[in-house]
C-alpha cells in the first residue's frame, strides 16, 4: 500500500466560568482557551510534513469587556533539514472595553499605555502632544454629544494590534536540554525585568495611587527587587541571587520571601525610585509625596511586610510566577512562558519521526502561549486593563529567545455614542459593533508596520 496523503489533528478546549452575584453587584467571567494542531503529509511533495497550529485565548467580563489573543503558525519538515517556522501565520490581539459615563481621566488610564507601547510614532512631541489630543478629544466630544465638559458619555473602545507568526521565531528553534534550561532562564529574567517595569507604570500613571498604604508599598517593593533565575538563603543567613538553579525562585518561603523584600538590593533600588517618584509628587503639588522620599525606605519596606501587605506582595509574586512559569505543589513540569518553550522544544526535536506526538505538543504549546500572554496577564491593581500588555511582554519574551525585528501594527478604535442610544453596551464586549445611528463620534488611531 502507498500512502498518497494523509492528515492528523488534535484538539484543545478549555473554559472557566466566575459567577459571583451580590446585592447591587454582578460579576461574570468567563476564560476560553482552544487550539488546534494538524499535520498534513503529502507524498507527492517529495515527503513534506507541514505542521498548523492555530488558538485562542479569550476572557470576557460580561457587559465590561473582553481580552483575546490568538496565534496561528505553522511549521514545514524536510527531509534533511531542521524544521522551519513558515512566514504566512499571524499574531492577534484585541480589547473591547466599555463605560457608561465615562470620563477624560478614564479614557486616560484605559489607553495611555497602549499608545505609549503601540501608537507613540503618532505623537512626535510625546506626553505633550499626548496630552492635547485628550484634551482636543474631550472637547470634540462635548460638542459632538451635546454634553458637559469634562463628561465623554458612553463609550466603546476596542485596542487592536496584529503581528507576522515569524515574531515567534525565536520559540521555533531546535534545543538541546541544556540550552532548553539556560533559554528559560533568559526568558524568566527579561520577563521579570518588563513586568516589574510595565505594571507600576500602568498603575502610578495615575499620580493620585501614590498613597501612604500596604498595596502601594507592596507594588513599589515588588517591584523593586532583584531579577533572578533562583534565589536562596545560604548559611550564614546571606542571600545568594541568581544562582541559575531555578527558573524562579520560592517565593512562597516566608523567610525567604522577608529576605528579599528587605535585602540591601531591593532596599538600594527602591531609594532610588523614591527620590524620583518624591519630586514626580512635588512637582505635580501632590500632598502625600512626603511619604515617598528615601528617608521612608525602611517604613515602606515594612508595610510591604505587614499582614495586609504581604498579601499584595504574595499576589504580585504569585502572578509573576504563573506567567514565567514555576515547578510548585504537584507541578513536576514548568507552566507559564517556561512550559510553553519547553513544549515546543520537544515538538521541534519530534517533527520530522514522530508526528502523533508533534501534533499533541504543538497543541499544547499554542494554548499554553495564548493563556499565559492573556489569562495569566492580570492582577489586583489594573484588573482586565493589565492584558493590553499581554503581546508587548510576549514580544519582550521572543526578542530574549533570538526573534528580531517584527513591529506591531496597532489601531485604537473608539465610539462615543448618541445620548439615548438603543445600543446595549455589553454587545460590544460581545463583539458587536453599535449602528450609525447610535455614535456619535468615532475617532480612530492607526499605525501600520
Amino acid at each position: 500500500m502507498t500512502l498518497k496523503m494523509a492528515k492528523l489533528t488534535h484538539e484543545i478546549h478549555r473554559k472557566g466560568i466566575v459567577d459571583l452575584h451580590m446585592p447591587l453587584f454582578d460579576f461574570t467571567k468567563t476564560s476560553v482557551n482552544d487550539a488546534m494542531a494538524s499535520l498534513e503529509a503529502d507524498d507527492l511533495a517529495d515527503g513534506v510534513l507541514l505542521y498548523q497550529a492555530g488558538g485562542t485565548d479569550s476572557v470576557t467580563i460580561a457587559n465590561r469587556a473582553c481580552s483575546q489573543l490568538s496565534v496561528l503558525a505553522s511549521l514545514k519538515v524536510s527531509d534533511g533539514a531542521p524544521p522551519q517556522l513558515n512566514s504566512d501565520g499571524s499574531i492577534a490581539y484585541d480589547l473591547r472595553e466599555v463605560q457608561a459615563g465615562m470620563r477624560p481621566a478614564d479614557l486616560e488610564a484605559r489607553t495611555t499605555t497602549f499608545v505609549h507601547d503601540y501608537l507613540g510614532g503618532l505623537f512626535s512631541q510625546g506626553d505633550a502632544s499626548l496630552t492635547t489630543f485628550y484634551t482636543d478629544l474631550d472637547i470634540t466630544l462635548s460638542a459632538a454629544t451635546q454634553s458637559q465638559s469634562n463628561f465623554l458619555g458612553d463609550i466603546a473602545l476596542s485596542m487592536q494590534l496584529s503581528l507576522p507568526a515569524t515574531a515567534l521565531r525565536g520559540w521555533f528553534q531546535p534545543r538541546s536540554g541544556s540550552q532548553l534550561t539556560a533559554d528559560q532562564m533568559t526568558l524568566s529574567r527579561a520577563l521579570q525585568r518588563a513586568w516589574k517595569r510595565v505594571l507600576p507604570a500602568m498603575y502610578f500613571q495615575n499620580l493620585n495611587n501614590y498613597l501612604p498604604d500596604e498595596a502601594t508599598a507592596a507594588l513599589l517593593v515588588w517591584s523593586s527587587m532583584p531579577v533572578a533565575a533562583g534565589m536562596n538563603l545560604i548559611s550564614d543567613g546571606t542571600l545568594a541571587v541568581d544562582t541559575g538553579k531555578d527558573i524562579y525562585w520560592d517565593f512562597a518561603d516566608v523567610t525567604l520571601r522577608r529576605a528579599v523584600a528587605g535585602s540591601s538590593l531591593t532596599v538600594g533600588v527602591l531609594s532610588a525610585r523614591l527620590s524620583d517618584i518624591n519630586s514626580q509628587l512635588k512637582a505635580a503639588g501632590n500632598s502625600t509625596a512626603g511619604f515617598f522620599q528615601p528617608s521612608q525606605v525602611t517604613q515602606i519596606v515594612q508595610r510591604a511586610l505587614s499582614a495586609t501587605g504581604d498579601n499584595f506582595l504574595q499576589s504580585l509574586l504569585f502572578a509573576e510566577a504563573e506567567i514565567i512559569g514555576h515547578k510548585s505543589g504537584f507541578l513536576t513540569k514548568p507552566t507559564g512562558a517556561a512550559g510553553a518553550l519547553e513544549q515546543i522544544a520537544k515538538a521541534i526535536s519530534l517533527a520530522p519521526t514522530a508526528p502523533t506526538q508533534t501534533v499533541r505538543l504543538l497543541a499544547q504549546f499554542i494554548a499554553q502561549l495564548t493563556d499565559t500572554f492573556n489569562d495569566k496577564i492580570n492582577g489586583v491593581y489594573n484588573g482586565l486593563s493589565d492584558r493590553v500588555i499581554g503581546p508587548m511582554l510576549l514580544m519582550e519574551a521572543s526578542a530574549a529567545l533570538g526573534s528580531t525585528g517584527a513591529k506591531p501594527s496597532a489601531r485604537l478604535l473608539l465610539y462615543a455614542l448618541n445620548p439615548g442610544h438603543t445600543f446595549h453596551l455589553g454587545d460590544f464586549a460581545s463583539g458587536a459593533n453599535p449602528s450609525r445611528a447610535d455614535v456619535a463620534l468615532t475617532q480612530t488611531l492607526v499605525s501600520l508596520t
